[in-house]
């Protein structure tokens, strides 16, 4: 949905429910757990029965989840990585590189 600032003319792109869980896979409790935990934006309209959100503010918390997601994940792989011999640390390192690189 897009509406346009009275005051400034710009468009502004809102998002409701539905979309959120259409393009972000988040139901109602979904984003009402986020919003408790001060990860999900709150709503800019509450018409009552229909929230509704800053697109660039969701798209942005939603951004932020994915990438404290993947940050978590490459710390425990690091962590994993640690346990390892110095040895076999570094030939695991090599490995994974060469997997990321598309095993060349």
């Amino acid at each position: 949905m897009q509406i346009t600032c009275p005051n400034c003319g710009k468009d502004i792109q809102l998002i409701g429910s539905v979309a959120i869980k259409k393009e972000f896979g988040l139901g109602p409790n979904a984003v009402e757990q986020r919003r408790k935990n001060g990860t999900f934006p709150e709503p800019v309209l509450d018409l009552t029965n229909r929230l509704l959100w800053l697109r660039q503010d969701v798209e942005d918390a939603m951004a932020h989840e994915t990438e404290t997601k993947i940050i978590e994940f490459v710390s425990e792989l690091e962590r994993s990585l640690g346990k390892l011999p110095e040895d076999e640390r570094a030939k695991a390192r090599e490995l994974l590189a060469k997997q990321l690189d598309g095993g060349t």
